[in-house]
């Protein structure tokens, strides 16, 4: 039933989503599509933005090709309501105002520090590898034995972090965890 789900996802995914983003070889550009349709199933406390109309903003650390894909993906697009912005960060203190992180793979230290500058704050956290999955990523993007995208959810760090992941989204997940941060 999930894998039917999740198949049923991407298939909604590769018909809503503009053509550019129908990718046939590069997992970055599918994966910066999950990224924006993720906001589309994401809560996050009212109180967090400043006005009816002020955006989104998906902040990408430490990588240009899947800004790239991103800002081409959300130009035009809302979500909730909201207009939709992507934001390059070259380190932690850069993602301050984001309401959507996503983390590539980068020495652990770094990863370290980032996920403690982001700890407890109501932010959606995405990445792709299992290292910052560990430390208490929200969503991990992966590439599944047949070249298709899937993603794990991680139940705890969203609750602790203060958003709510829509039950569509949860439906649509290969694996569901609630799994505290191993800070070592």
């Amino acid at each position: 039933m999930l894998r039917w789900l999740a198949l049923l996802f991407l298939g909604w995914l590769a018909v809503a989503a503009p053509t550019s983003v129908r990718a046939e070889n590069d997992p970055a550009e599918v994966k910066a599509a999950f990224a924006y349709r993720f906001t589309l199933y994401t809560e996050w406390p009212t109180n967090l933005f400043a006005g009816a109309t002020a955006p989104i903003v998906i902040g990408v650390l430490g990588d240009a090709p899947l800004s790239e894909f991103l800002e081409k993906i959300v130009a035009g697009r809302l979500s909730q309501g909201r207009p939709v912005v992507v934001r390059r960060c070259a380190r932690a203190e850069d993602l301050a105002g984001c309401q959507v992180v996503y983390l590539r793979q980068s020495d652990r230290r770094r990863q370290l520090e980032t996920l403690t500058a982001l700890r407890g704050k109501p932010v959606l956290t995405v990445c792709d590898s299992d290292p910052y999955f560990a430390l208490g990523v929200t969503i991990k993007l992966f590439i599944r034995a047949d070249d298709s995208v899937g993603f794990w959810v991680n139940r705890l760090a969203a609750e602790q972090s203060g958003i709510k992941l829509g039950s569509r989204m949860l439906q649509c997940a290969d694996k569901i965890v609630a799994t505290p941060p191993v800070l070592k």
